[in-house]
């Protein structure tokens, strides 16, 4: 995240890294079943983190992450049972199967 911020005036890098690192561990431990993942959450906690050590985000990555958290609410209320990599992988081996 920071190697594409615009700019940054991160005092401690390891320690937003760690932060990081935690936040992604943490929701990873979670599964990714729409009623036990909160991306709008973790998204939320990782513009916190940015905000706390002076991480500028790119305009374009935070509308893609404003759009996940509406999508993340929208999809939650349809089917909290939804699994989204068991969704998610039959689309994205295609893809790469097809780019060979």
């Amino acid at each position: 995240m920071l190697e594409n911020a615009r700019d940054h005036a991160c005092d401690n890098v390891e320690a937003f890294c760690d932060g990081m690192e935690r936040l992604v561990n943490d929701a990873l431990g979670r599964g990714l079943v729409l009623g036990k993942f909160r991306a709008g959450q973790i998204l939320a906690q990782a513009f916190t983190l940015a905000c706390l050590h002076r991480v500028k985000i790119e305009s374009n990555f935070a509308a893609v992450c404003l759009a996940v958290m509406v999508l993340d609410g929208v999809g939650r209320e349809l089917d909290p049972s939804l699994d989204l990599l068991q969704m998610a992988a039959p689309i994205v081996l295609r893809q790469l199967i097809d780019r060979r």
